[in-house]
């Protein structure tokens, strides 16, 4: 998907409806590209992921987009938890407020050192979807580091 304009309200900087190229791709009469109002559940996992990998100061105008979960890799399973709920919770209020954040639902595999994350929302058209997130340490190789 392709985000080629926002529409913004007037009192907010949050994108109100978020076009994207219509595939197959098409120019309109007019010389344009084609576009369609994109609400499909997948669009709106896409904007979840999104922000999820995204690191505070990574993007250029949107300094504060993200949900800056990389450090939890240096927390304990405890403290890692519920800092990734705030850190979710936070995103889903600024970023995606067309969105209800149902549940934060976490796993922690103390053999492989992994944290699961299981987020729950509810979309706008009242159906509910959910992503998962993992979080482990690598070697450079791409080997997990084992828990000790």
């Amino acid at each position: 998907m392709a985000i080629i304009f926002n529409s913004v309200s007037s009192n907010s900087v949050i994108p109100v409806e978020t076009y994207s190229i219509a595939l197959p791709f098409n120019i309109s009469s007019n010389n344009k590209i084609t576009t369609v109002l994109d609400s499909s559940p997948k669009a709106w996992r896409d904007r979840v992921l999104s922000l999820l990998s995204t690191g505070i100061n990574e993007r250029v105008w949107y300094y504060n987009y993200g949900a800056n979960l990389d450090g939890l890799l240096y927390e304990s399973a405890a403290n890692a938890v519920e800092i990734g709920r705030q850190a979710i919770k936070e995103m889903f209020i600024s970023w995606l407020p067309s969105l209800t954040l149902r549940q934060v639902v976490p796993g922690y595999d103390s053999d492989t050192g992994t944290l699961e994350l299981s987020i729950i929302y509810k979309l706008p058209s009242g159906d509910t979807d959910s992503v998962t997130i993992s979080t482990a340490s690598l070697t450079a190789a791409g080997e997990t580091i084992k828990g000790v």
